[in-house]
């Protein structure tokens, strides 16, 4: 339940940043980043049977 509140509170923040500068380099940057965070964290929580 908490990382689904964190992620509400920097998506908040994230799109309130990407209204302000739409061509911001920083907000592709950082939402690369938490792209990439929740995928790793998908992959833990749900491993694929090998």
């Amino acid at each position: 339940m908490k990382s689904t509140q964190i992620t509400s509170v920097i998506k908040g923040i994230l799109a309130g940043h990407a209204r302000l500068f739409p061509k911001s380099r920083w907000v592709a940057y950082f939402s690369a980043q938490m792209n990439a965070v929740q995928s790793s964290l998908d992959m833990i929580a749900h491993p694929q049977n090998q």
